[in-house]
């Protein structure tokens, strides 16, 4: 029997894996994002303590591994395991997806896909569409995703003029088969950026060009600030058993 915990946003509840050490059950952690990224003092020193704790530290990709190996995760206790993605079945075509969704088959469209939080940011793109319809009068931004920040955001948009361009589709289990209706999507988030977003046919992917970064397929990513800043390594002495 083994204990798991996963790392996301920083608040997993660390205190389980400490009461799971005390009981003499191995650990094993999984993280989905980098240390460098939380910048709450409190979560990082959740994150750190934890990761001393761990017999097992799970990376989704070889470049998390070599970060966690950066700040002083012993190489022995580091295992890469990639997230697993379905593959997308073909879906019913661009025209028959906008015609369900009352789009118009020319009409030029532009989508995000994510839940409606703080980090996300869609009220970053929401922002910009006022300018956008200066531009091009009749795009559609058609936001995919739920949460609680959904009212607001709709209040955003009706408060801007332009809730009538702006499609609120919530939850949806279809959402990347709805990507062959845009031709732009946008990932508006601060804490990722769309270079991961760069393969067509639904394994991870989004037509035409990518407004996260500007370029082509993603290409040109932003810099992230935090890239390569050294942080306080990892104690290696030997863990309480």
């Amino acid at each position: 029997m083994s204990f798991t915990a996963m790392s996301g946003s920083g608040w997993e509840g660390w205190g389980n894996l400490e009461t799971a050490r005390r009981a003499g059950v191995p650990v094993i952690m999984q993280t989905q994002h980098l240390p460098f990224l939380l910048g709450n003092p409190h979560k990082r020193r959740g994150l750190l303590k934890a990761l001393k704790e761990a017999d097992c530290v799970i990376a989704v990709s070889d470049g998390v591994r070599r970060t966690y190996e950066a700040i002083g995760v012993p190489s022995e206790r580091l295992i890469t395991v990639p997230n697993g993605v379905a593959r997308c079945e073909a879906g019913a075509g661009r025209n028959a997806i906008r015609a369900r969704l009352g789009l118009g088959i020319d009409q030029p469209v532009v989508m995000a896909v994510g839940r409606l939080t703080q980090m996300k940011a869609q009220r970053n793109l929401i922002d910009a569409i006022p300018y956008l319809r200066s531009r091009v009068p009749d795009v559609a931004v058609v936001i995919v995703g739920d949460g609680p920040l959904r009212r607001q955001l709709e209040d955003q948009a009706a408060s801007l003029g332009v809730g009538g361009a702006t499609r609120f589709l919530g939850h949806r289990i279809d959402a990347r088969s709805l990507l062959e209706a845009a031709d732009v999507f946008v990932l508006p988030s601060r804490h990722e950026n769309a270079a991961g977003c760069n393969r067509s046919d639904g394994r991870g992917a989004t037509p035409g060009r990518h407004a996260g970064t500007g370029q082509p397929g993603g290409r040109g990513r932003r810099k992230n600030r935090h890239a390569g800043a050294a942080r306080r390594p990892i104690s290696t002495r030997p863990r309480r058993r």
